[in-house]
């Protein structure tokens, strides 16, 4: 969880649409209809899986986009 502190939440919300919506006093919040799945492991791995993809990615971005510069 630490790189969700670490990346702009923007980029997580991108990256899983229709999971993250937008709420006022939450940095980054599941959809409620999801309420059902959270405390299963295996919806606990994928959100793990889309959070760890985004951040590499996000990243890999940015070291590309320094190196161009």
């Amino acid at each position: 969880m630490v790189l969700l502190t670490q990346m702009p939440v923007h980029f997580l919300q991108e990256s899983g649409k229709g999971f993250f919506v937008t709420k006022d006093g939450f940095a980054l919040t599941l959809r409620d209809e999801l309420k059902s799945v959270i405390g299963e492991e295996s919806f606990a791995k994928q959100m793990g899986d889309v959070i760890e993809y985004r951040a590499m990615d996000y990243y890999r971005r940015r070291y590309r986009n320094n190196e161009e510069t």
